[in-house]
């Protein structure tokens, strides 16, 4: 899990925090309807922090993390795939 310790976790929602404050980003974590999020690289979402919505893709804001379908236009953190895929 990309959160593997509390201080990885408090370092990672400060950079998430800072910089969602103007824009919303998907952030590569996608699901099946009424399934477990899943990150781009098939690891399971710890739940570190609740994604608000009923959407197969989650994307960060300025109050947290929320989820919509993908054919909203959005930033996106690091890099994307040509579509958010969800996972089975």
């Amino acid at each position: 899990s990309i959160c593997y310790s509390s201080y990885k976790c408090t370092l990672l929602k400060d950079f998430l925090k800072r910089y969602s404050d103007h824009s919303q980003y998907w952030i590569g974590l996608s699901r099946e309807p009424g399934q477990t999020w899943k990150w781009i690289d098939g690891t399971i979402y710890s739940g570190w922090l609740k994604i608000i919505g009923i959407g197969e893709c989650a994307y960060l804001h300025r109050i947290g993390i929320s989820s919509a379908s993908t054919h909203l236009v959005r930033k996106w953190i690091c890099s994307k795939p040509d579509t958010c895929i969800p996972r089975s």
